[in-house]
């Protein structure tokens, strides 16, 4: 199956812009094959948040027609039409299960990785910056179109991540690049 149009997700749900959820909406007979299944799933879905947290990608995922597919892409699809060729959904604030609307933009590949959390490895405290053990000193880097750039050998962390600070803004990245997700944000 290809992707949901617009009025198919349309058909199928109501939007809660505040939360940036869709709801199940009650489902006409003609989408089952019988009465009885008909009945059961409006009595036990039709105005119920749909979808789950897939808690190892930290997405929301919703189950459309057998077929799995983000939220955060549908919630787009719904609100603004189809997702142009080679364009991607970023979560401004980096808090991946928060798709409300507003926090939602059309982006490339390399501007979506220009907006990346924190990882959960990090240990320096700042994205692109590590200890090297080898070296005894502290490497920065940066990621430019899926290469690794070295922006050099540091004796202090400060340095480190003056240097990596100077190369975001050259290249170009968001503000919330490297920064904790931002989860005080997201729908409550």
């Amino acid at each position: 199956m290809h992707k949901p149009t617009k009025a198919r997700l349309h058909e199928l749900f109501e939007h809660d812009a505040d939360a940036g959820v869709l709801i199940w909406r009650t489902r006409p007979a003609d989408h089952f094959a019988t009465v009885w299944g008909w009945r059961r799933w409006n009595s036990r879905y039709a105005g119920t948040v749909a979808g789950a947290l897939d808690k190892g990608k930290g997405y929301r995922r919703i189950y459309i027609d057998g077929k799995s597919w983000w939220e955060h892409r549908m919630v787009w699809i719904y609100a603004n039409g189809d997702i142009p060729g080679g364009m991607q959904i970023d979560h401004i604030n980096g808090n991946r299960s928060d798709n409300r609307v507003v926090n939602l933009r059309l982006v490339t590949h390399a501007e979506n990785g220009r907006n990346q959390s924190m990882p959960r490895t990090n240990t320096s405290g700042v994205i692109g910056v590590r200890w090297s053990k080898r070296d005894s000193k502290w490497q920065a880097k940066i990621k430019i179109d899926g290469r690794s750039k070295h922006l050099g050998y540091f004796d202090t962390l400060e340095a480190a991540i003056a240097a990596r600070a100077e190369a975001e803004r050259e290249f170009g990245f968001h503000k919330g690049h490297g920064k904790p997700a931002l989860a005080e944000e997201a729908p409550k």
